[in-house]
Parts: structure tokens; sequence; C-alpha cells
């Protein structure tokens, strides 16, 4: 399975209430929902995967328009971590890529060059490991 999204999505630290209680912030619940209409519209409707998953996800993503145009890229190693970003991708496809992210087995993180683009893509590529 795979499927894009134009933005890039980071796991942002839990809100705790007065009470204790923590809750996910609007942003990530935002984002879960939006690469879950991504991944249903792109692989449609397909059951979760039960076994052992290799996630793969490519960060692409545009330079600031502040930047000279004589250059032509640069190493992304601004924020978002690539980590952040995988763990907001492995949330969002619990139970519907694959059962529970305790399935993964194997898990890419890259960040490209920053580009003169458009806008930013993540490509996000799923398959069952086989023994």
């Amino acid at each position: 399975m795979r499927f894009e999204i134009d933005f890039t999505p980071t796991k942002r630290r839990p809100r705790i209430k007065r009470n204790g209680q923590s809750y996910d912030p609007k942003e990530n619940q935002r984002e879960k929902r939006a690469m879950g209409a991504a991944f249903k519209a792109q692989c449609g409707a397909v059951a979760p995967l039960e076994g052992a998953v290799s996630v793969k996800v490519d960060i692409y993503r545009r330079m600031p328009k502040n930047r000279p145009k004589k250059l032509l890229r640069e190493f992304d190693t601004y924020r978002p971590d690539a980590d952040n970003i995988a763990k907001a991708v492995l949330d969002a496809m619990n139970g519907l890529a694959f059962v529970d992210d305790s399935q993964v087995v194997s898990l890419t993180a890259t960040k490209h060059d920053r580009t003169h683009r458009e806008s930013d893509i993540v490509a996000v590529e799923i398959e069952e490991v086989a023994r």
C-alpha cells in the first residue's frame, strides 16, 4: 500500500487537563483525520494487515521562499524531526493500514533534500513482511 499526503505531519506532546487526564492536541487530531482520508482515497477500503509490517516514510519538504534562487537544494536539518513525522504517520494508520503499530518490525524515515517546490509531500509505503 502506498499513499501520499501534501503536508508534513508531526507528533506533538499530549496536553494535560487540571484533573490529570491527557488528550491529543487538536492539530494532531486534524492531521490524523487528513492522513486517514488520504489513505482511504488512494488505497481504497482495505482490511488492516494483521501480520508483521514494514513502513517506509519519505519526506520531501520545500525550501522557504527567502532562500536564494541559485541554491537548488539543501539538507533538511530543520524541525520537525524525522522520528516525530514517522510517529504521527504510525499513529494515524492504527486500525486503517494495520491493526496496531506494534506490528511494525521495520521503519525507515528519510528526510530528502529541501528543494524549491510547490508543497511538502510525505510518501508512505506499507507492506506486509513475509517470513
